[in-house]
């Protein structure tokens, strides 16, 4: 059976939820019906633009050295400044692979962390500690800010 109830919110608030929920593709009411389902509002995004900036940058050193191949095939030899260009464009890329691996591994776990302080201050808020006791919820929410 199910049981029809009203929230009374100000026009600003109910204006937010509106935006949110067209953001999600979803009408108000099946927004907040997920929301109350879900028990919290914790919500996880994953922006890759600056990964994709490394990744540009990447292909535009290895665009050099290519542009370098086809004069070394003709030739059959390598100049000293072409040597030099493609050893100094294979250490930039060597560095700019190592800064997206440091970028990656160091935004996914601030993602994980944020996440958990997220997730254990709503389990705190919502009184949700069946499992845990307030102690160890507050223990876990200040490991976590």
């Amino acid at each position: 059976m199910k049981v029809r109830f009203q929230v009374w919110v100000d026009e600003e608030k109910y204006e937010e939820l509106k935006e949110i929920a067209k953001e999600k593709d979803m009408a108000v009411s099946e927004y907040v019906r997920d929301l109350l389902y879900k028990k919290s509002d914790v919500e996880l995004t994953i922006d890759f633009a600056d990964v994709y900036r490394y990744v540009e940058t990447i292909e535009d050193l290895k665009q050099k050295i290519s542009s370098i191949l086809p004069s070394i095939f003709r030739s059959g030899r390598i100049y000293e400044q072409e040597a030099v260009l493609i050893k100094q464009t294979l250490t930039q890329i060597s560095e700019k692979v190592n800064d997206t691996w440091r970028y990656v591994t160091t935004m996914r776990a601030d993602m994980y962390d944020d996440v958990r302080k997220k997730l254990y201050h709503s389990v705190k808020q919502h009184s949700y500690s069946k499992r845990h006791t307030k102690e160890k919820l507050t223990k876990l929410e200040e490991k976590y800010k």
